[in-house]
C-alpha cells in the first residue's frame, strides 16, 4: 500500500506513533517535536484494514512506518503508540455488534418500551428484576438476585456480553455492582455498568448506552489485541493509548471496559490532526473515509463538545464526545439508483475494483455477466466474500443455512445471486453481513473514481465492467465504456452534492431548514446558482479543511460549488493517525451534594454518604472529586496530571445559608501528558 515520509529530522531520535483503524484502511503516522515545540510528521503509511484479523492490517501499517523511521535513524525510539478508530462508530451506524443480554433493575413496562432495545436489537434478551434506588441514593426496592439467577439460565449460547442498568444507579451504583459481580461470576462474560459510562439520570438512555457499549466490547478488544500483537512482533515496548470520542486519550486497559467512549474516536483524532497540520484554529473539518464522512466545526483548535452525548446512526448516546456529525458517505459507499436519481450510501461495500485486485477471477465473473446481453439485472456485479483477513473456516454457532452460505465463499468470492438463491437465504445473508461474518462487494464511489482515472489503487478494468452492468439496468440497453464514464460522473456528482449538504448541516449547527430553505441548499450543493428568476448564494463563513483519502477526489468541487476555501493538507490522508498521537489525557469527575431531610447527601459514581453539616459535605465532595479524577487520570496513562476543581452551589431565591441550599455540584478535571515508557508506568504504580 502507498506510504510516504517527510524529510523532517528526528529530534532526539524519539517519536510517538498514531494508528487509525477505519473500515477500509489502517493508517499510521509517526510524529515528533523539535526544540521549538513544532510538530513534524516524519513517516506515514496505509494498509488495508483486515476485519477478519485486525493484526494483519495494523502490523502492515505499523511495520511500514517503523521501516521508514529506521531507514532515517536506526536508533529511533518509539515512546508511545496511540490508537484511534472508526470501528465503534461504523458498527453503530451499520447496526453491527455482538449479541448481548440487557439486565434492567427497577424498570417498569413504559421505561422498557422507551429504551427500544427489543425493536432495535430483537436478538438481544432482556431481563427485568426488582431493585433500584430513589433520587437521593436510598434503596427503593430490595435487589432480587434469585429472580436474575432463574432468568440467566435461559441466556442463548451466542450472547457475548451483558449490560446492566439500575434506576438511579448514578446516585447509588450498589445494585449495578451486585448484578455485575453476580453475572460475571456466573457466566464469565464481560458486564457493562451504565453508571460507569455516564452520570446522567435518564435511565432509559443510560440503558441504551450500556447495551451499545456491551455490543462493542469484543470489537475494541480485538483491535487493542491486534496493536499489542503488532508491537510484540516489532519488538516495541511502549504504552498503548486509545483516543476517545472527545479527542482525549486513555489507557487501552480502561477502554476495553468502555468501548462506547471510542464512538467518534477516529473523527475526533482527525479534528486534532487537521488543526495541527493546517495551522487553523477556526474552521470546518471534513474527514472523508471509506464508510463515513465526519464533519465538525473547530473553535480555538478544538472541536465543540456535546455534553449530552453523541448522536450516531440514529442513536443518542450519553457519552461525552466531540460534536461531530457522521454521514454514511465515503469512498466505499454503495451506489444506488432510485427513480433515475443516483445516490450513494449509507452502507459500505467492498469496491469491486478492490475485490478484483485481490481475486482476479472476479474479472471473468463480470465478463460473463456482460456477455449475457439478454439479461439486465440489478443482481449482476454484486459479490459475496469473506471479510479481508478472515480465516477460511466456519465460525462456531452458525445455523445450517448460515453454514451453507459461508461455505459457499470459503474458497473465494462468488456472485450474490449464486450464494443466496431465495428471498429467505438473502435475508440470512444480510444478517451475516450485519454481524461481520460475510461482506458484500458492489459498485461504489471508489469504483466510479477508477473509471474516471481519478484513482489508481485497484483494478480499473473491474470497475469499468461493474459500472457497465449497473448502467445497463438504468438505460435498459447494452452499456459501453462511454455509458460507464457517464454513470461514473453522475456517481461522483452525487457524492459531491451529498458532501456539500453535510457541510451545510454542520455549519448551521444541525438546524433543519424549512422545505424551501432545504431546496436552496440542495441547489447550491448540486452546483446550481439560480432557481427561476432568483440567484442563490449561500456559503459557510469558515474555510473547510478536508482530510481523508477520498478528500482530494471530492472537495475541490465541493469548495467551488459552495464558494468557500478548501484546504488539503500534505498528510491529510492520515490526519486521523496524526491526531491520534497528539491529544492529552483528561478525566472529569462530578460529585453532587443534595439537601435532604435536614441532612446533606453526597452522591457520586463511587457511592453515597450522608453529612449533618454543609461544610462537611462540601469538603467530602471536593476531596472525593479531586482524588478520584487524579487517580483515574493516572490509571488512564497520565504522568503527573494537574487537577482543577470548581463548585457550583444553587440556593432557594433570597437564601444563601445552608438551609436554603438546593444542590451543589463539584467538578474536578485532571489533565496530563501521557507516560511515554514502561518504566514510568511502573514507577507511577509504586
Amino acid at each position: 500500500m502507498p506510504g510516504s515520509s517527510s524529510a523532517s529530522p528526528l529530534p532526539g531520535g524519539r517519536v510517538q506513533i498514531g494508528i487509525d483503524t477505519g473500515g477500509t484502511f489502517t493508517d499510521a503516522a509517526a510524529v515528533t517535536r523539535d526544540e521549538h515545540g513544532t510538530m513534524h510528521v516524519v513517516a506515514t503509511a496505509k494498509a488495508l484494514t483486515t476485519k477478519g484479523d485486525l493484526a494483519i492490517g495494523v502490523g502492515d501499517a505499523l511495520g511500514a512506518v517503523i521501516a521508514q523511521l529506521q531507514a532515517t535513524d536506526p536508533a529511533v525510539q518509539v515512546e508511545l503508540i496511540s490508537v484511534s478508530t472508526t470501528l465503534a462508530t461504523n458498527a453503530v451506524v451499520e447496526g453491527h455488534g455482538d449479541r448481548v443480554g440487557a439486565i434492567l433493575v427497577g424498570f417498569d413496562d413504559q421505561m422498557v418500551e422507551r429504551i427500544g432495545i427489543a425493536a432495535a436489537f430483537p436478538d438481544s434478551p432482556v431481563f427485568r428484576i426488582t431493585g433500584g434506588h430513589n433520587h437521593a441514593g436510598f434503596e427503593h426496592a430490595v435487589l432480587d438476585l434469585e429472580m436474575l439467577s432463574a432468568q440467566i439460565e435461559t441466556v442463548p449460547l451466542d450472547v457475548k456480553a451483558f449490560a446492566v442498568c439500575s434506576v438511579f444507579a448514578v446516585r447509588n451504583p450498589d445494585h449495578e455492582r451486585a448484578v455485575a459481580d453476580f453475572v460475571s461470576h456466573r457466566t464469565g462474560l464481560p458486564v457493562t455498568m451504565s453508571s460507569q459510562l455516564t452520570g446522567a439520570l435518564d435511565a432509559t438512555r443510560r440503558a441504551l448506552t450500556a447495551v451499545l457499549n456491551a455490543r462493542l466490547v469484543s470489537r475494541i478488544s480485538l483491535l487493542i489485541e491486534a496493536v499489542e500483537s503488532a508491537c510484540s512482533t516489532l519488538s516495541l515496548d511502549c504504552p498503548v493509548l486509545v483516543v476517545k470520542g472527545d479527542g482525549t486519550r486513555a489507557s487501552a486497559a480502561s477502554i476495553r471496559l468502555r468501548p462506547i467512549e471510542t464512538v467518534m474516536s477516529g473523527p475526533a483524532a482527525s479534528t486534532i490532526g487537521a488543526a495541527a497540520m493546517s495551522g487553523l484554529s477556526d474552521c470546518i473539518m471534513s474527514d472523508v473515509g471509506g464508510t463515513t464522512t465526519d464533519v465538525a466545526v473547530l473553535s480555538g483548535g478544538r472541536p465543540l463538545l456535546r455534553d449530552d452525548g453523541s448522536r450516531v446512526g440514529g442513536w443518542n448516546t450519553l457519552v461525552r464526545a466531540a460534536d461531530i456529525r457522521t454521514h454514511g458517505l465515503g469512498g466505499d459507499s454503495e451506489v444506488h439508483a432510485r427513480g433515475g436519481e443516483i445516490s450513494v450510501g449509507p452502507h459500505r461495500v467492498i469496491p469491486v475494483s478492490l475485490l478484483a485486485d485481490r481475486f482476479p477471477e472476479i474479472l471473468a465473473m463480470l465478463l460473463r455477466d456482460i456477455q449475457a446481453s439478454d439479461v439486465a439485472s440489478a443482481a449482476q456485479g454484486r459479490f459475496c466474500a469473506l471479510p479481508f483477513g478472515a480465516a477460511r473456516t466456519l465460525p462456531p454457532g452458525l445455523t445450517d443455512t448460515e453454514s451453507t452460505l459461508v461455505t459457499a465463499v470459503l474458497q473465494g468470492p462468488r456472485p450474490v445471486r449464486e450464494v443466496a438463491t431465495t428471498a429467505r437465504t438473502l435475508r440470512v445473508l444480510q444478517a451475516l453481513v450485519r454481524r461481520g461474518v460475510l461482506a458484500i462487494s458492489a459498485l461504489s464511489v471508489a469504483d466510479a473514481a477508477h473509471v474516471l482515472d481519478r484513482q489508481h489503487m485497484w483494478s480499473r478494468d473491474a470497475a469499468v465492467l461493474a459500472t457497465r452492468l449497473f448502467a445497463r439496468v438504468q438505460i435498459m440497453r447494452e452499456a459501453d465504456d462511454s455509458d460507464a464514464h457517464d454513470l461514473a460522473e453522475r456517481v461522483l456528482d452525487a457524492a459531491v452534492t451529498q458532501s456539500g449538504l453535510a457541510i451545510f448541516e454542520s455549519a448551521m449547527g444541525g438546524d433543519t431548514p424549512t422545505r424551501g430553505g432545504l431546496t436552496f441548499l440542495a441547489d447550491v450543493a448540486s452546483g446550481r446558482r439560480e432557481r427561476g428568476g432568483i440567484s442563490i448564494s449561500i456559503s459557510p463563513k469558515l474555510p473547510i479543511v478536508a482530510v481523508g483519502g477520498p478528500a482530494p477526489l471530492l472537495y475541490p468541487e465541493v469548495g467551488r460549488r459552495l464558494g468557500v476555501e478548501v484546504i488539503l493538507t500534505e498528510h491529510g490522508a492520515v490526519a486521523n493517525a496524526v491526531g491520534a498521537a497528539l491529544g492529552p489525557i483528561t478525566v472529569e469527575v462530578v460529585v453532587r451534594v443534595e439537601h435532604s431531610d435536614s441532612a446533606f447527601r453526597v452522591v457520586s459514581p463511587e457511592g453515597a454518604s450522608t453529612h449533618e453539616a454543609l461544610d462537611d459535605a462540601l469538603e467530602c465532595a471536593t476531596n472525593l472529586a479531586g482524588t478520584t479524577a487524579h487517580q483515574r487520570c493516572v490509571d488512564q496513562g497520565a504522568a503527573e496530571p494537574l487537577t482543577e476543581t470548581k463548585r457550583d452551589l444553587v440556593y432557594l431565591p433570597g437564601r444563601t445559608d445552608e438551609s436554603g441550599l438546593l444542590s451543589a455540584t463539584v467538578t474536578s478535571i485532571a489533565t496530563g501528558h501521557p507516560r511515554t515508557s514502561r518504566v514510568e508506568a511502573q514507577r507511577s504504580k509504586r
